[in-house]
């Protein structure tokens, strides 16, 4: 074998092996056994989305499609109303206030003390209890002033309860002797239903059923121990009331409040003394019964402390 045949044929079997890799990258000239590669496609361009029509940039001036000298990204809504929320918030507390003070959404005095407790002066001053007036019975009365509570079960329907106590005795001295003063201990006790019949910014209309009892009890002291005598006194009445509550919301106090009534009452009292411990004396009654209409608070009687009160707590 010559050289030249050698090199034939090792060429020959380097084509042989060389084939498949050059058949992954292009082709080979049969005629000059030149690899060459096929031309590629060129990638067509994505088309570019255009503006929807008579849609506005985000960015401020331009026309739609031009960019702005200096992108900025749009400011985030609550900034851009930032200096606005304060107003806002403010306006919508001061319409939230207004309508909660408004009578006819329930935000008048009386609303305010709906559920609070109010303490006060509600049933009866005085209770009868007898008396040794030389000899006969006589009638004193002993000062035990009903103070109590008021609570609003609701807008329309309250409770009233009061209690009241008194006590009154001493000591009378004539030269060396003392002898005790006569004495007594009243208690009264009250219940009411207040009824609101009718309210509005400052005020409220009431019907008041309620009912007074009260008792006294003491001694009538003598000359001498066999000289004393039991006394006693009772009072009962049933009626109502109606009139106005004023509350003094006008001036920022509205859980004070003033009220003024007239009623219609039956009205029962008793009084007696007993016998004295020798027998020598016998006891003694008096009773009586009134029915009729009644005065409870003048406006002048702010004066003279006789106008119920009541202060709401809470």
């Amino acid at each position: 074998m010559t050289v030249r045949s050698f090199a034939l044929t090792l060429a020959a079997m380097l084509a042989l092996v060389a084939a498949p890799a050059f058949a992954q990258q292009g082709d080979i000239d049969p005629e000059t056994g030149e690899v060459y590669l096929p031309a590629q496609p060129q990638a067509q361009p994505q088309p570019q989305a255009q503006p929807q029509q008579g849609s506005t940039p985000w960015y401020a001036g331009g026309p739609t499609g031009q960019a702005p000298p200096a992108e900025q990204p749009p400011a985030h809504q609550d900034e851009e109303r930032a200096p606005n929320n304060g107003a806002s918030r403010s306006s919508d507390a001061s319409s939230s206030q207004s309508a909660s003070e408004s009578p006819s959404s329930g935000g008048d005095d009386h609303m305010r003390v709906v559920g609070q407790l109010g303490v006060g002066f509600v049933g009866i001053n005085n209770v009868p209890v007898g008396g040794n007036a030389g000899g006969s019975l006589g009638i004193e009365q002993v000062s035990a002033p009903t103070l109590g509570v008021r609570y609003w079960l609701d807008e329309m329907i309250g409770l009233d309860i009061g209690l009241g106590i008194g006590y009154v005795g001493g000591n009378v001295s004539s030269g060396t002797t003392t002898i005790p003063g006569d004495d007594a201990f009243a208690m009264t006790i009250h219940g009411g239903v207040p009824i609101a019949i009718f309210h509005d910014s400052h005020y409220s209309f009431q019907l008041i059923p309620e009912l007074n009892v009260g008792f006294a009890t003491g001694t009538a002291y003598g000359a001498v121990s066999t000289e004393d005598r039991g006394r006693n006194g009772f009072i009962f009445s049933l009626g109502a009331r109606a009139g106005a509550e004023i509350q003094f919301g006008f001036i920022g106090i509205p859980n004070l409040s003033l009220l003024a009534t007239v009623g219609l009452t039956f009205q029962y009292t008793s009084a007696g003394l007993g016998s004295n411990q020798s027998g020598t004396v016998q006891g003694a009654s008096a009773n009586g019964f009134s029915f009729g209409t009644s005065l409870d608070g003048e406006p002048w009687d702010i004066f003279l402390g006789s106008l119920t009160a009541f202060y709401y707590f809470g």
